[in-house]
C-alpha cells in the first residue's frame, strides 16, 4: 500500500507540472534566445559522495549480551560512480532521463557477546530516473524520481554463514547544477533510495523455525532484519560533448532571462499531503509468539500544517528560508501472543530549511535542505508503560511552485526527513527496562517521506501587477 500511494502521488506531481505549463503566460518582453536550450543534448559524467543506509533488527538474540543490533551498525560510507543522460528544453523547462551506477563502500559490523563477528555490507547501487527542472544559461535546479537497485550481503558468525539479497525500490530527490565553462557543469545532489525490505523473525510470523535469519548458523527465532533504504549525498561533473565548443557562455547570463515572475518577499501558507514513516524493531522478544514487529506497523498518515518564509530574488534565481509545522496522525498497534497491545505513534514534525530555485515564466522549481524535528511515542503492555524517542535530523527535497494570481501561489513538494534514531538490543537498555521488556528488543526511527500540496500568500505581491 505505501509504495502504491507514493507512486500515485509522484504521478500527481507530474499532472500538476503539466497544469503549471498550461498556465505559463507569454513573456512580457520581446522574444529572445531561449536560455534553457544551452542545457539540451546528451551528457556523461562522474560523481562521488557519501551514503547512509537504514537497517534495523537483531541477530543471535538468545546468545550473550550485547547482541548484534543492526540499527546501531555504522553502515555509512563513501561512494563514487558514473552517469549519463539526455536533456530537452520543453516550454521553458528542462526535462530528461539519467542513469547511474555507483560503487559503494558501506559496511557495518560488530562483535557480539559471544565474540562472533556479524556484518552487513553493500557493494553498489544504481538508478534510472527522470528529471525536471528550471534553468538560466548557467544554473539548473531540478527534481528527480525513478527506480533504484542494490544488493546487500549479511555475514554472520565470523563469516561461517550468510545471506545476500537484491532490492529494487524507488529513487527520488533534487539537485543543483552549475555550468563552469562551455560543455562542462558541476552538480550537487541529494536522493533517497527507498527499498523497504523486511525479513521477519519466526516469532513475529508465528511460523515456528521458518524465519530467514533463524535458518542461519546460530540464528534464533527472535532474529530479524529490516532494510528501509539509503540516503545519498554527492557531487559530480558533467560533460556535454555537443556544447564543448559553444562560445555563448557568459557569467552575466546567470540572471539574464527576461521578465521572470517576482517571488521575492515574505509569504505564509498552508499545506496538506501524505507521509510514510520508517520504523523497525520488536518488543517482548522472549514472550509468546507472535511478537510485535515494528517494521510491519502501518504508520503512514495524512498530514497538514502551516509554513512561512522569505525569498530573495536576483533575476530568475530565488533563494530564501522557510519554516513549517505539520500535524499528523501516524499510529498503529499490535496485540502479541500474550494478548498485550504494543503501540507506536507520531503526531508532528517541523522543519527549518533553506531554498534555492530558478523561475521560468511563472513557475519556480527549487531544491531545499535544512533541519527537522519530530518524536516517536511507544506504548507497551496495554498502555501500562512506554517511552518517547525525540528525533532531530536532516530534511532535504525539492518542489514546484506556480503563481496563479497576484500574491497567490500553489506548490507540490517532496521532503525526506531523516533521523536514524535507534535503541539497540542490550541488557539494561531503555526497552529492556520497560515492563515485560527483554534485552533482545530493538526500536529504530529512521524518518519520514513526505509528499504534499500547498498554497502560499505573498503579502507584498497581493496588489502588485507582477
Amino acid at each position: 500500500m505505501p509504495r502504491t500511494v507514493l507512486t500515485a502521488l509522484h504521478a500527481l506531481v507530474g499532472c500538476i507540472l503539466a497544469i503549471c505549463l498550461s498556465l505559463s503566460p507569454a513573456s512580457a518582453t520581446e522574444p529572445g534566445p531561449n536560455p534553457t536550450a544551452s542545457w539540451d543534448g546528451f551528457y556523461l559524467g562522474v560523481h562521488g559522495g557519501y551514503s547512509a543506509a537504514d537497517f534495523g533488527g537483531v541477530f543471535d538474540s538468545s546468545g550473550h549480551s550485547p547482541y548484534a543490533s543492526f540499527a546501531s551498525f555504522n553502515t555509512d560510507g563513501l561512494n563514487g560512480g558514473i552517469h549519463g543522460g539526455f536533456n530537452l528544453s520543453v516550454g521553458g523547462l528542462i526535462v530528461g532521463l539519467e542513469g547511474d551506477y555507483s560503487w559503494d563502500g558501506k559496511k557495518g559490523s560488530t562483535i557480539d557477546g559471544e565474540n562472533d563477528l556479524q556484518s552487513l555490507n553493500s557493494d553498489y547501487f544504481a538508478t534510472v530516473r527522470g528529471r525536471v527542472g528550471a534553468a538560466t544559461d548557467n544554473l539548473l535546479v531540478y527534481m528527480t524520481a525513478g527506480v533504484a537497485f542494490t544488493e546487500i550481503d549479511l555475514s554472520v558468525e565470523n563469516g561461517e554463514d550468510g545471506y545476500s539479497f537484491n532490492a529494487t525500490g524507488l529513487a527520488y530527490g533534487a539537485g543543483v547544477e552549475y555550468k563552469v565553462m562551455p560543455g562542462v557543469s558541476i552538480k550537487a545532489e541529494a536522493m533517497r533510495l527507498d527499498f523497504s525490505k523486511n525479513f521477519k523473525s519466526s516469532d513475529q510470523t508465528n511460523t515456528g523455525s521458518g524465519g530467514r535469519l533463524d535458518g542461519l548458523s546460530d540464528g534464533d527465532d527472535d532474529d530479524h532484519l529490516s532494510f528501509k533504504g539509503v540516503n545519498v549525498f554527492r557531487i559530480g561533473v558533467n560533460v556535454r560533448p555537443g556544447a564543448l565548443s559553444d562560445g555563448k557562455f557568459s557569467s552575466k547570463d546567470a540572471v539574464n532571462t527576461g521578465a521572470a515572475t517576482n517571488f521575492a518577499g515574505f509569504y505564509l501558507g498552508g499545506n496538506a499531503g501524505y507521509s510514510q514513516t520508517d520504523v523497525g524493531g520488536q518488543f517482548d522478544a522472549w514472550g509468546d509468539v507472535p511478537t510485535a514487529d515494528f517494521a510491519s506497523f502501518d504508520l503512514n498518515s495524512a498530514n497538514g500544517g502551516i509554513q512561512a518564509g522569505f525569498n530573495f530574488q536576483s533575476g530568475a534565481i530565488v533563494y530564501g528560508i522557510e519554516a513549517d509545522y505539520s500535524w499528523l496522525n501516524a499510529s498503529d498497534s499490535f496485540v502479541d501472543g500474550e494478548n498485550d497491545r504494543q503501540a507506536l505513534d507520531v503526531d508532528y514534525f517541523a522543519t527549518v530549511r533553506g531554498r534555492l530555485g530558478v523561475v521560468s515564466n511563472n513557475i519556480l522549481i527549487y531544491a531545499t535542505a535544512g533541519a527537522v524535528f519530530s518524536k516517536l511515542n511507544l506504548s507497551v503492555e496495554d498502555g501500562t508503560d512506554g517511552l518517547s524517542l525525540g528525533a532531530t535530523g536532516v530534511a532535504y527535497g525539492g518542489g514546484i511552485e506556480v503563481k496563479v494570481a497576484n500574491g497567490f501561489t500553489i506548490k507540490a513538494e517532496y521532503l525526506r526527513l531523516d533521523f536514524n534514531e535507534a535503541i539497540g538490543a542490550a541488557t539494561g537498555s531503555a526497552l529492556d527496562n520497560l515492563r515485560d521488556g527483554d534485552d533482545g528488543d530493538t526500536l529504530n526511527f529512521d524518518g519520514h517521506d513526505v509528499i504534499r500540496l500547498g498554497v502560499n500568500i505573498h503579502l507584498g505581491s497581493l496588489f502588485s501587477k507582477n
